[in-house]
């Protein structure tokens, strides 16, 4: 086993774009199956999507009329109870644990030795 630090070394120096499409495909099935998480990132990108359309403008409802600073409060205090439901810290943990496993496993296991790659350059 003591190859596996050399291994290691190797396999983050030559890998860095499959470890950044296993980390972007576990983002992606985060999202998916966190449904509180999912509708939490929703929302925030449409709010301010839609607050970003009024270019400055404030929203008139009619009886009541909305300024853009309004408008982000009225998101942000709508979006700390979704964040809290949806527990973030959790999935963050889950991501890197399990990200950092399959770059692990991989990196120790399926590559071929650091000597194997040395001695076809010679």
């Amino acid at each position: 086993m003591s190859f596996v630090p050399a291994q290691f070394s190797q396999f983050t120096n030559t890998f860095d774009f499959d470890r950044l499409r296993v980390f972007a495909l576990l983002s992606a099935y985060c999202i998916l199956t966190n449904l509180p998480l999912l509708i939490l990132v929703l929302f925030v990108a449409g709010s301010i999507f839609s607050i970003e359309k009024l270019e400055g403008a404030t929203l008139n409802l009619g009886f009541i009329k909305f300024e853009r600073t309004q408008l982000y409060t009225i998101v942000f205090l709508i979006s700390v109870p979704l964040l809290i439901i949806s527990s973030p810290m959790t999935t963050i943990f889950w991501l890197a644990s399990i990200s950092a496993s399959i770059v692990f496993v991989h990196a120790a296991l399926l590559d071929k030795p650091v000597e194997a790659s040395y001695s076809d350059a010679v």
